[in-house]
């Protein structure tokens, strides 16, 4: 009898042992990461053409590859980014790890009502100053307006030259107007509106051509010094400049825009350089450059 209760108790025990064990639950191989799109904003949200906006984002989660559309790329969990669209533009961001893939999307709006200023190809006056010249001509398109320049190739032939190579590499593309003076001049040639420099692929020009006089409207080749042979970088004098004249080399003349000239150059400026003016406080953008005439 003794024998039959001992072996039920380690019969009832066993199933005790093996009854807890079927209700253990299994650790899975992998456990969920969790990722989060904090934020994903600009600002301001709505920005005159030229200016510039914040973007800016906060992702968290391990494992995590960010990526913005429109040109930004990958980018860390957290970030922002100085824009200047063109054109009212809505930004995606996609964040993606092991386990799933989550998407944000912020908008900004740009104000284009000036881009009226830009219907120039049938304004009279436009057409009878490409048929008043039979120089090249070099059009500007810039969110102040376009300038249209002539460019005097038989009188600063390597200049020229140079100067449409850049052209129609479209090297100024995009580029801002970093130095202003008012009834001074305006210059540009190797800054972007972020702030980084071109430098231009073809070095310095050949030679100094420095025989035409600076009057108002010129436009003249920036260096490094009276007598030295310019690369990419270029000015259009605001108002006549006769203390320039020989030092520098001028190659051409606006002969349409020039108020839009004398509005970037009364613009406001930080005046930075020591040689006068500064760069201005809102960046003036030019478009693109082309050419109409060759």
């Amino acid at each position: 009898m003794k024998k039959i209760i001992v072996l039920l108790s380690i019969l009832m025990l066993i199933s005790i042992i093996f009854s807890g064990c079927v209700d253990v639950p299994e650790i899975p191989d992998e456990v969920t990461k969790k990722m989060t799109i904090v934020s994903f904003n600009v600002e301001p949200s709505v920005i005159e053409l030229g200016d510039t906006a914040n973007l800016s984002w906060v992702v968290t989660g391990s494992d995590t590859v960010v990526n913005i559309d429109n040109g930004i790329g990958d980018v860390s969990l957290t970030g922002n980014r100085i824009i200047t669209p063109t054109e009212t533009t809505t930004y995606i961001l996609k964040a993606t790890n092991s386990t799933s893939t989550k998407n944000a999307t912020t908008q900004i709006i740009v104000n284009t009502d000036n881009e009226d200023e830009n219907n120039y190809e049938d304004d009279p006056e436009y057409e009878s100053a490409l048929a008043g010249t039979t120089y090249p001509v070099a059009v500007f398109e810039t969110i102040k307006g376009v300038i249209a320049v002539e460019l005097y190739d038989d009188q600063a032939p390597e200049t020229c030259k140079n100067f449409i190579k850049l052209v129609n590499d479209g090297f100024y593309d995009g580029m801002i107007f970093h130095r202003i003076s008012n009834d001074f001049m305006i210059q540009a040639g190797n800054t972007m509106p972020d702030g980084t420099t071109k430098e231009s692929p073809y070095g310095k020009i050949s030679k100094f051509e420095g025989n035409l006089n600076h009057e108002d409207g010129t436009i003249s080749m920036a260096s490094t010094g009276a007598g030295v042979p310019g690369e990419a970088q270029f000015f259009i004098c605001d108002g006549a400049q006769p203390g320039l004249d020989r030092s520098y080399a001028a190659f051409g003349k606006t002969i349409y825009g020039i108020e839009v000239v004398r509005d970037i150059a009364d613009d406001p400026q930080d005046n930075s350089s020591p040689a006068g003016g500064g760069r201005p406080y809102n960046d003036i953008i030019i478009e693109k450059i082309f050419m109409v005439k060759t």
